[in-house]
């Protein structure tokens, strides 16, 4: 039986992250603008990433190349690293102004004494790169501070993020969240691959799963949350044109707000897998679907002809699929052009 659904659409609870990386160039000042841009648009979490060259590369005079095409700019990785991290002593009152005005803030280190600086900070959280999906002594550490956990996979087979899990949940970790990612800056539409996070949410159901988006654009993070991603983590920039090795194809603070609204819409869109009448078509059911009506006037004693009857809206009559029923009956009562047939008008 077909019934109406009392609610429009179901909860909204997908976690939106702001991810500002490497995009406040070094600058603290910048770090603080675009915290302030942030919570302007309704933003609550906002993620930096703790680190030095050192503890990152051992070639640190290897030649890399970055930037959007026709703009690159080649320097070694040991520079472009040191050129956009953020001083450590710099972190307590980036933190405090992000608690100021509001949100929520957190990090990802990048070796052991990343996680004692996170922690001195009081984060609510720790976030764990792709890049480390192997590097067992920073899973066991963040799994033992007893804070949720947040891990990409990028980067990694199946198995390697398998044991990464086991690593971090043998360790104490009781609350995982595993972000699907393709660690490439950007990464092409078609090599988003986001059917794999049907395969997450598949291999690892106590976990929690999202994307780490690093397409451009808001298809790829709106398609990941109708497959069923929880969390959506997203660099951000105070302008695309910043120079920086992210910024280009990082999302503009300015539509953060419309970002984080349109995935909240997709998931409201996708409701239930029930097939149900919903609140919204209520009335469009009975006004714009079809029952039986009378043909004509007919006098009380009339016995019904196929005639007699149409099929029209509204769907205030006896339902369609009923004509083969009704002929041949009696009515019990005079009835007009246009009313519709009820039970009560036929004869014992």
């Amino acid at each position: 039986m077909d019934s109406v659904d009392s609610r429009s659409a179901v909860v909204s609870d997908v976690r939106v992250v702001a991810e500002i990386g490497a995009n406040h160039g070094g600058s603290v000042q910048t770090a603080h603008r675009m915290i302030d841009a942030l919570a302007d648009q309704g933003c609550s979490l906002v993620k930096f990433q703790i680190y030095t060259a050192d503890e990152l590369v051992a070639d640190i005079d290897r030649e890399v190349r970055w930037g959007a095409p026709g703009f690159e700019v080649t320097q070694t990785v040991g520079e472009m690293f040191d050129s956009v991290a953020l001083p450590w002593d710099a972190f307590d009152e980036v933190f405090a102004h992000v608690r100021e005005r509001g949100m929520d803030p957190f990090g990802t280190p990048f070796s052991l004494a990343g996680l004692d600086r996170l922690m001195t900070l009081g984060t609510s959280r720790i976030k764990i790169a792709s890049s480390d999906v192997s590097y067992s002594s920073l899973l066991v550490a963040s799994a033992q501070t007893g804070l949720p956990v947040i891990l990409s996979v990028g980067k990694s087979t199946l198995a390697e993020a398998d044991l990464a899990v086991t690593t971090l949940e043998e360790s104490g970790c009781v609350d995982l969240t595993l972000l699907h990612t393709i660690a490439a800056y950007p990464t092409p539409m078609n090599q988003a691959n986001l059917r794999n996070i049907t395969t997450l949410r598949t291999a690892y159901p106590n976990c929690k799963i999202g994307f780490s988006d690093h397409t451009q654009g808001m298809v790829a993070s709106i398609v990941a949350v109708s497959l069923g991603a929880e969390m959506i983590e997203r660099h951000v920039t105070l302008s695309q044109d910043m120079g920086g090795p992210d910024d280009w194809f990082s999302l503009p603070i300015g539509d953060f707000g419309d970002f984080a609204g349109a995935l909240r819409d997709a998931q409201d869109s996708l409701g239930t897998t029930r097939k149900r009448i919903m609140q919204a078509e209520a009335q469009g059911r009975r006004t714009g679907t079809r029952s039986l009506f009378f043909a004509c006037d007919l006098p009380a004693g009339t016995a019904l002809r196929p005639e007699h009857i149409v099929v029209l809206r509204p769907s205030t009559g006896l339902p369609p699929g009923l004509e083969g029923d009704v002929v041949g009956f009696s009515l019990s009562c005079d009835v007009r052009k246009g009313e519709p047939l009820g039970w009560n008008m036929f004869k014992p």
